[in-house]
Protein backbone atom coordinates (compact mmCIF):
# COMPACT_ATOMS: atom_id res chain seq x y z
CA UNK A 1 0.00 0.00 0.00
CA UNK A 2 2.74 2.20 0.92
CA UNK A 3 4.71 1.91 -2.44
CA UNK A 4 1.39 2.82 -4.44
CA UNK A 5 1.11 5.98 -2.16
CA UNK A 6 4.13 6.99 -2.93
CA UNK A 7 3.84 6.29 -6.97
CA UNK A 8 1.05 8.20 -6.74
CA UNK A 9 2.04 11.54 -5.31
CA UNK A 10 5.68 10.91 -7.61
CA UNK A 11 3.14 11.37 -10.76
CA UNK A 12 1.16 13.93 -9.25
CA UNK A 13 4.51 16.17 -9.18
CA UNK A 14 5.59 15.34 -12.10
CA UNK A 15 1.93 16.13 -13.96
CA UNK A 16 1.97 19.49 -11.78
CA UNK A 17 5.33 20.61 -12.46
CA UNK A 18 4.81 20.03 -15.79
CA UNK A 19 2.30 22.17 -15.89
CA UNK A 20 2.10 25.68 -17.43
CA UNK A 21 1.93 28.52 -15.40
CA UNK A 22 1.27 31.97 -16.73
CA UNK A 23 4.04 34.31 -15.94
CA UNK A 24 3.75 38.04 -17.98
CA UNK A 25 7.19 38.94 -16.30
CA UNK A 26 8.75 35.85 -17.58
CA UNK A 27 7.04 36.49 -21.56
CA UNK A 28 8.37 40.71 -21.34
CA UNK A 29 11.73 39.51 -20.26
CA UNK A 30 11.68 36.72 -22.91
CA UNK A 31 9.87 39.26 -25.80
CA UNK A 32 12.62 41.55 -25.13
CA UNK A 33 15.80 38.88 -25.02
CA UNK A 34 14.26 37.71 -28.91
CA UNK A 35 13.43 41.15 -30.59
CA UNK A 36 14.86 44.97 -30.24
CA UNK A 37 13.63 48.07 -31.31
CA UNK A 38 15.93 48.94 -34.48
CA UNK A 39 16.17 45.28 -36.15
CA UNK A 40 14.87 44.33 -39.10
CA UNK A 41 11.09 43.23 -38.93
CA UNK A 42 12.17 39.85 -40.75
CA UNK A 43 14.98 39.03 -38.29
CA UNK A 44 12.04 39.52 -35.25
CA UNK A 45 9.69 37.33 -36.96
CA UNK A 46 12.62 35.00 -37.49
CA UNK A 47 13.83 34.92 -34.04
CA UNK A 48 9.91 34.65 -32.73
CA UNK A 49 9.23 31.62 -34.70
CA UNK A 50 12.22 29.95 -33.47
CA UNK A 51 10.52 30.14 -30.23
CA UNK A 52 7.45 28.70 -31.40
CA UNK A 53 5.44 32.21 -31.87
CA UNK A 54 3.15 32.14 -34.84
CA UNK A 55 3.13 35.75 -36.27
CA UNK A 56 0.89 37.59 -38.70
CA UNK A 57 -0.23 41.06 -39.51
CA UNK A 58 -2.74 42.51 -36.54
CA UNK A 59 -3.82 45.69 -37.65
CA UNK A 60 -2.00 48.70 -39.98
CA UNK A 61 1.32 48.96 -38.98
CA UNK A 62 1.13 45.78 -36.03
CA UNK A 63 2.51 42.32 -36.75
CA UNK A 64 1.17 40.08 -33.62
CA UNK A 65 2.76 37.15 -32.89
CA UNK A 66 1.18 34.38 -30.78
CA UNK A 67 2.09 31.24 -28.91
CA UNK A 68 0.09 28.75 -27.34
CA UNK A 69 0.29 26.90 -24.02
CA UNK A 70 -1.33 24.04 -22.41
CA UNK A 71 -2.21 24.79 -18.56
CA UNK A 72 -3.51 22.77 -15.63
CA UNK A 73 -3.87 19.18 -17.09
CA UNK A 74 -5.04 20.40 -20.76
CA UNK A 75 -7.83 21.73 -19.23
CA UNK A 76 -7.44 25.45 -20.17
CA UNK A 77 -4.81 27.05 -23.06
CA UNK A 78 -3.21 30.19 -22.64
CA UNK A 79 -1.84 32.51 -25.41
CA UNK A 80 1.44 34.22 -24.86
CA UNK A 81 1.35 37.54 -27.71
CA UNK A 82 3.79 39.94 -28.41
CA UNK A 83 3.38 42.74 -30.69
CA UNK A 84 6.12 44.27 -32.75
CA UNK A 85 4.86 48.20 -34.04
CA UNK A 86 6.56 48.48 -37.20
CA UNK A 87 8.61 51.03 -38.10
CA UNK A 88 10.70 51.83 -41.71
CA UNK A 89 14.78 52.79 -42.03
CA UNK A 90 15.03 55.28 -44.98
CA UNK A 91 18.25 53.98 -45.35
CA UNK A 92 18.43 50.97 -46.12
CA UNK A 93 14.85 50.91 -46.99
CA UNK A 94 13.61 47.97 -45.07
CA UNK A 95 10.82 47.23 -42.30
CA UNK A 96 12.20 47.34 -38.65
CA UNK A 97 10.35 47.17 -35.37
CA UNK A 98 9.88 50.21 -33.87
CA UNK A 99 8.59 49.04 -30.43
CA UNK A 100 8.21 46.04 -28.83
CA UNK A 101 4.84 45.90 -26.99
CA UNK A 102 3.86 42.49 -24.24
CA UNK A 103 -0.08 42.21 -24.14
CA UNK A 104 -1.59 40.32 -21.09
CA UNK A 105 -1.96 36.80 -21.23
CA UNK A 106 -5.12 35.45 -22.41
CA UNK A 107 -5.70 31.95 -21.09
CA UNK A 108 -9.52 30.23 -21.47
CA UNK A 109 -10.48 26.83 -20.40
CA UNK A 110 -13.04 24.30 -21.01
Amino acid sequence: MRRSQTALISAGVVLITGCYTPNPGRLASEAHHLVKAGMPLATAEERLHTAHFSCRPSEVGVVTCYRSRAHLLMLSSCFERIALVEGVNLDERIQIVAAVEVPPILCDSI
